[in-house]
């Protein structure tokens, strides 16, 4: 028997044994198992590249694996694994293997002897859902021991691009199962210090677990529960989080406090959530409202409410995640601007949007009731579009007591484009200056990109102040530029006739203008007025 034991150990520290014993299970698997070069031996360490490996349920494969044993003394009941590395390991489930048709049993084990593993260190890894995005891992890191039936892991450390969390567990794997613990976390943000959390996590496998964490900058907790875990229960979760500024969270956002109170609670492909916030000292005052979703695997139903007295905003909308298709309705009532306690310019007493459709054709539709400077007046909108783009089909506004109709197309990908044009009917700009009543008419056409404006007004008409009016003319945009052509203006027996640049490099700027009665164009002014103008240089402060 001693001999038997002596060529079996001599058999372990062969790397030419070792290669034999792992191409024969690799034959035995049913090509289930496939390895590529392998180096080292069981004894003195193993080396391994291109393992994949297929399991009920899905499949898993890793660029190499790294084994240095350790000093085990199986005679006084103690094995040691060692060091285990594994690079960019990538596990993917299979979408019809991702809920088992019975309830996960807890095993029972109790091993003869006490295991120890050093380090399980994964550097990478991958883990793609049945359905649904992949989890990516920068590093995995974990050791312990198991003795009988106890199970500790003393570290449990996960990293990935959003944060980190280290743990240490402590499991039975007899009985329930039951489970105790440390956890500590760190968020990552997009500016600033990170945020850190600890707690305890505690309770049994086959009853319900319980996670309690706690970050003191912000002020935050979270308690979470699961009931029966291993069956697949129902869990649910809270979130408390003190006032705080939102630039606690990241920085540039004003630092208006904000207290928040989170549910969540689900079962299966149910899922209910509700978030209950309030903010303070912004512009409009104190506002309070209320997040909630609820929905049943790709299908949620969402709804928000904002209130800041008198204002009040809502918001009704149903997703389907699969079909990438949504519908929704936004409310408000009593909308003012500016906000704050100063007496308000524009005001919307009520008004409605009505969203549907997918990203790559969507539908949407706008009224809104408006009063500026006690004048009232109507907003009525429809678009369509798609990823790339949006197509105003309609507008139409009762404001400062006459009309505007226009339609345009406003594109984003693959760059910035857009093309307006609007007919202006009977508007009056007394509402906006007393000194000038009248009921002006104009055509608008606006072209340009993301850097460029292109406005040309056409078939200029009407009244203002008793005097007939008329003209056009052009105006050209570019960053540090600025032209004008075939500006003609007429009001009454005045005009302006102008072109050229007004800034930036080109041909001078000319201007004519005749006003033969002052008074019509200035009250209380007399006699005649004219002037001719040529302004050339980068600036206009470069006159001839």
């Amino acid at each position: 028997m001693s001999v038997i034991a002596l060529a079996g150990y001599v058999a372990l520290g062969s790397n030419s044994a070792t290669r034999l014993l792992l191409r024969g299970a690799v034959a035995l698997s049913a090509e289930r198992l496939s390895i590529g070069e392998v180096h080292g031996n069981l004894r003195q360490g193993l080396s391994l590249q291109r393992i994949a490996l297929r399991f009920p349920g899905g499949r898993a494969r890793a660029e190499a694996l790294e084994w240095v044993p350790g000093d085990s003394a199986v005679w006084h009941r103690q094995v040691a694994l060692g060091r285990i590395t594994l690079d960019e390991l990538h596990v993917a489930l299979d979408a019809d293997g991702a809920s088992p048709a019975e309830p996960v049993q807890l095993p029972t084990l109790a091993v003869p002897v006490r295991v120890t593993l050093d380090a399980l260190v994964v550097r990478g890894l991958t883990l793609t859902p049945g359905t649904g995005a992949a989890l990516r891992l920068e590093g995995l890191r974990l050791g312990g021991s198991l003795d009988g039936n106890r199970l500790h892991l003393g570290r449990l450390s996960a990293h990935a691009p959003q944060g980190a969390v280290d743990a240490a567990l402590r499991l039975d794997l007899a009985g329930d199962g039951a489970l105790e613990g440390w956890v500590q976390g760190r968020v990552r943000r997009p500016e600033g210090s990170p945020l850190y959390l600890n707690g305890s996590v505690g309770g049994s496998l086959s009853r319900s677990v319980q996670l309690a964490l706690r970050s003191t900058e912000p002020a935050a907790r979270l308690v979470a529960s699961v009931q029966t875990p291993l069956a697949g229960g129902p869990w649910q979760a809270r979130l408390w989080l003190e006032q705080a500024p939102l630039a606690v969270w990241r920085a540039g956002l004003p630092p208006w406090p904000v207290a928040v109170d989170g549910r969540a609670r689900g079962h299966g492909a149910e899922r209910a959530l509700t978030l209950d916030y309030r903010l303070e000292h912004t512009p409009a005052g104190s506002v309070h409202g209320r997040l909630a979703a609820q929905g049943v695997g790709a299908l949620w139903e969402v709804t928000a409410a904002a209130r800041a007295q008198p204002s009040r905003v809502d918001v009704t909308g149903q997703l389907d995640l699969q079909a990438a298709t949504a519908q929704g309705q936004l409310e408000w009532y009593a909308l003012r601007w500016p906000l704050g306690g100063q007496a308000p310019q524009v005001e919307s007493p009520r008004g409605s949007a009505r969203l549907s459709g997918t990203l790559d054709d969507w539908a949407l539709t706008l009224q809104a009731a408006l009063v500026a400077q006690g004048q009232a007046g109507e907003i009525e909108m429809q678009a369509h579009g798609d990823a790339a783009q949006a197509r105003l089909e309609t507008f139409t506004a009762q404001l400062l007591g006459g009309q505007l109709a226009g339609q345009g197309t406003l594109r984003w990908a693959p760059e910035l484009r857009y093309a307006v044009t609007a007919r202006a009917r009977r508007f009056d700009p007394r509402v906006l200056w007393p000194q000038w009543p009248g009921r002006v008419d104009a055509d608008l056409v606006a072209t340009g990109d993301a850097g460029a404006l292109d406005l040309r007004i056409e078939d200029l008409g009407g009244t203002l102040r008793g005097q007939p009016l008329g003209g056009g003319g052009r105006i050209a945009w570019q960053p540090a530029s600025l032209r004008v052509s075939d500006i003609d203006l007429r009001l009454g027996r005045a005009s302006l006739r102008a072109s050229g640049t007004v800034l930036g490099s080109g041909p001078p700027l000319t201007g004519v203008l005749d006003v033969p009665v002052a008074g019509e164009l200035l009250p209380g002014a007399r006699g005649r007025l004219e002037a001719r103008a040529r302004i050339s240089g980068p600036a206009v402060a470069q006159a001839e």
